[in-house]
């Protein structure tokens, strides 16, 4: 339909509105989550170097918010930008100890370098 020039559109009815059934019964409820039967506190993920020298990827773990365990022998001859755990790999008790922590604790990256610093 034309007025004066100007396009008026034409309608149709209404559209028919229509009401969502409603249901007598509510929906089926689940039980809640079960609460955490392991009382350990949660722990940050842990990053072991291993052969650290100076400790410069642990540090940088440790920056961004990783726990770290730092690994190298007690003759290292650089200065550790992070903490060590003084270990000698050549002794199977060193082994045993970097198994029960790989074992026990939420480790996700392992950098293993070949030793430089050790005299």
């Amino acid at each position: 339909m034309r007025l004066n020039d100007e396009f008026i559109p034409e309608f149709d009815a209404p559209p028919k509105i229509e009401v969502a059934e409603q249901h007598d019964q509510l929906p089926e409820a689940k039980p809640p989550e079960q609460p955490r039967t392991d009382t350990r506190p949660t722990l940050k993920p842990v990053v072991i170097e291993i052969c650290e020298g100076t400790a410069m990827l642990s540090r940088c773990f440790q920056e961004v918010g990783f726990d770290v365990m730092a690994v190298d022998h007690s003759h290292n001859r650089f200065h550790p930008l992070a903490h060590i755990c003084t270990l000698d790999l050549t002794l199977k008790s060193s082994w045993e100890f970097l198994y029960y922590v790989v074992r026990n604790f939420p480790v996700c990256f392992v950098h293993a370098a070949p030793p430089c610093g050790t005299m």
